[in-house]
């Protein structure tokens, strides 16, 4: 690192599928320009020699935290980290689909709340078009195999007959806060498309069950005054979690890059 650059300590709450990796990154050199303060978690016996904190001491100890735990904690703790001056990134952007907290985390500060964009591309492109007149329509369809769309607010009926489908089903169709509201555990891409999109109202969505698929897959659809739009992403499901795309922790690491190594970036 160059003599006398500022380093970035990084904390991390949350140690799943995301978290883990982006601590380790961190402890292990791959944002250039930051450090691993501590990692905050309900257990610490279990971080495998990463350090660890208390919310509180990890808001003493860090410059920037990372929300790697679940729309839970960010509604639990993000606008204290903002109170308290920090920059904020978070992957859990589905949480955001409830008016009052998306009014607190928006308007708290001094410190800035980043969305990390996580398993879909095309954002940049999405909020660019926006600036040449309204988007009249955006759709997206996320399919997975059934075990990634069980979510912890299932009952173990309404789980077992996700699990147990036996061919393509739709799952769900329609508003975009209902979709994520319904799957909070795997829909935050459809989140961070409506807030690219500057809109909750023009953002539909479906979510489809398919026991054939043998990775998660997301598609963009966009229809605007410059023209028409489609992304589509095809990603391998985390190993630790189905939920999620094994992809997710390294778009989070991406984002560290950008706001802590010096040099060249993309903006």
């Amino acid at each position: 690192m160059p003599v006398g650059m500022k380093t970035t300590r990084v904390g991390v709450i949350g140690h799943g599928a995301i978290g883990e990796v982006v601590a380790r990154s961190v402890l292990d050199g791959d944002v250039l320009g930051a450090e691993l303060s501590a990692i905050c978690v309900r257990q610490p016996a279990d971080v495998d020699g990463l350090p660890t904190a208390t919310f509180d001491e990890l808001l003493g100890c860090s410059d920037l935290i990372v929300e790697a735990a679940g729309q839970e904690a960010l509604a639990a703790y993000g606008q204290s980290v903002l109170v308290h001056g920090l920059d904020l990134v978070t992957v859990s952007v589905g949480a955001l689909t409830d008016p009052v907290l998306f009014n607190q985390l928006t308007t708290a500060g001094p410190g800035r709340l980043r969305l990390c964009t996580g398993a879909i591309g095309g954002v940049d492109m999405v909020r660019a078009i926006t600036g040449l007149g309204p988007v009249t329509r955006a759709h997206i369809t996320t399919i997975k195999k059934p075990a990634g769309l069980v979510q912890p607010t299932m009952s173990e009926n309404e789980a077992e007959e996700v699990r147990s489908l036996t061919e393509a089903t739709v799952l769900y169709e329609g508003d975009i806060r209902q979709l994520v509201a319904r799957f909070p555990a795997s829909t935050n891409v459809a989140a961070t498309l409506a807030l690219a999109v500057g809109s909750w109202e023009v953002v539909s969505g479906t979510v489809t069950a398919d026991p054939a698929m043998t990775v998660s897959t997301h598609i963009i659809e966009v229809e605007a005054a410059s023209g028409t739009y489609r992304f589509e992403m095809h990603h391998e499901p985390s190993a630790n979690n189905p939920r999620s795309s094994a992809m997710v922790p390294w778009a989070v690491v991406r984002s560290l890059r950008d706001l802590c190594s010096p040099g060249w970036g993309f903006v």
